[in-house]
């Protein structure tokens, strides 16, 4: 939620993580990846770690990878990116943040360029938009800080995020960022929002926090079974649980 409160500061960078939306998994299926994915050493119990693990796994061999999303940024439809091409769609969704940050983001598209002709193809966009790749999680948390940061202080604050409207919900996600506790989200621990892993284990934990009835920190598929209904709605079940997930077919 922090990183959508952000959105209509940054919106294009949210076109990197453009993907449509599966059908609703049915239960019987979440329990055979659950039994036959996720919990790796059989002991019945299904841990936070496994889910991360799991959900990185899904990710990674999913076939709606980042260097479908440039295409978004593609407007001449020759499957490349120009630079030109890339700032003048960021100019439609009027950043003022990136007049800040440009140089940084050039140096990166330069980088990415293997074939130095001037664009990125869907090969070279991997790098160029990847969250595993240091650099574009450095450059995008610093954007992130620039377009938020209205006191200039060089951190977010909650209200800064929030626009004075944090819920009892956003203060405990916000302090679950704030890596120190000083009340703030430096650039470092932006990027740690904005990297994968990290995200994938908040949203694993959202799903662990919905089903462990025990409290013992893990799931049991009785668990899963009662507390189905509370977590279809959850993203992160509908985009690595569904029947087209990759190993489904072999449930």
């Amino acid at each position: 939620q922090v990183f959508t409160a952000m959105a209509p500061h940054c919106a294009w960078l949210l076109l990197f993580a453009v993907e449509a939306a599966p059908p609703p998994p049915e239960k019987e299926h979440v329990l055979a990846l659950m039994k036959r994915r996720v919990d790796k050493d059989s002991d019945g119990l299904v841990t936070l770690e496994e889910l991360t693990q799991f959900g990185m796994s899904m990710r990674d061999s999913d076939e709606q990878d980042d260097a479908i999303n440039l295409m978004h940024f593609d407007t001449s439809g020759d499957a490349k990116v120009s630079w030109n091409e890339l700032k003048g769609v960021i100019a439609e969704h009027e950043d003022p943040a990136f007049k800040d940050t440009e140089a940084q983001w050039h140096q990166l598209f330069l980088e990415s360029d293997v074939d130095k002709d001037g664009s990125l193809d869907a090969s070279e966009a991997d790098n160029f938009m990847s969250p595993e790749n240091p650099r574009f999680v450095e450059i995008s948390a610093l954007h992130t800080l620039k377009a938020g940061d209205r006191n200039g202080d060089g951190k977010l604050s909650m209200d800064e995020i929030f626009d004075d409207q944090a819920d009892e919900e956003h203060q405990e996600e916000f302090k679950g960022l704030d890596g120190n506790g000083d009340g703030f989200l430096d650039p470092v621990e932006i990027g740690h929002m904005l990297s994968h892993s990290s995200a994938m284990r908040a949203a694993m934990g959202e799903l662990v926090e919905k089903a462990d009835k025990d409290g013992d920190g893990k799931l049991s598929f009785d668990e899963i079974d009662k507390s189905f209904e509370a977590l279809v709605p959850l993203k992160v079940v509908t985009q690595y649980f569904h029947q087209d997930s990759p190993h489904g077919d072999e449930l």
